[in-house]
């Protein structure tokens, strides 16, 4: 169903789509796609620099710490998400940059870690594209995971949930 309650799956019963966010069971993928009203430059340094990401990563009443980023192909962004009431223990990541082409695409694996930072997964591909748009940056996300069982369990934890709030985040952390 779409934000106004129509049907936007006339293809596919393994597809459900909402608000620019589509699961897609068939092909084990999360795709998100949104626009926003400012330069490529500018949406590429809200998910390039620390700082900037950290104000808008997660979902909202989320807070982000960002350990280290280094965008680069083989580099890495390590980072720990966590509720702001402190309800539960925060999640340690560690995305790890296969491609980078500055202001066009980022390529990275994401994978959830312990608390001494050890990968505890095997993580998702996850590409983000940035094309200029009427007045704007188009961005275009998607997740791959390795089959039916990860997205489920992606899809249970909430995470297209989070990347609509993140994404909403950063709308507002870009007007600013």
């Amino acid at each position: 169903m779409t934000s106004n309650g129509t049907s936007n799956d006339d293809t596919s019963t393994d597809s459900t789509s909402t608000d620019g966010i589509t699961i897609d069971r068939e092909h084990q993928t999360l795709h998100v796609a949104r626009t926003y009203p400012f330069p490529i430059d500018r949406v590429w340094h809200a998910w390039t620099d620390p700082v900037a990401i950290a104000a808008w990563w997660g979902p909202h009443e989320w807070s982000t710490t960002v350990l280290a980023m280094d965008v680069r192909p083989g580099g890495e962004w390590r980072y720990q998400l966590g509720p702001d009431d402190g309800s539960v223990e925060p999640s340690r990541s560690i995305a790890t940059y296969r491609r980078v082409e500055p202001h066009l695409l980022l390529d990275y694996v994401d994978a959830l870690a312990d608390a001494s930072w050890t990968p505890s997964d095997h993580g998702w591909v996850t590409q983000v594209r940035f094309t200029d748009a009427a007045g704007g940056t188009a961005v275009d996300i998607v997740t791959v995971f390795s089959d039916e069982d990860e997205l489920r369990r992606a899809v249970e934890l909430g995470m297209a949930g989070g990347y609509a709030e993140a994404l909403e985040r950063l709308s507002a952390a870009l007007e600013r």
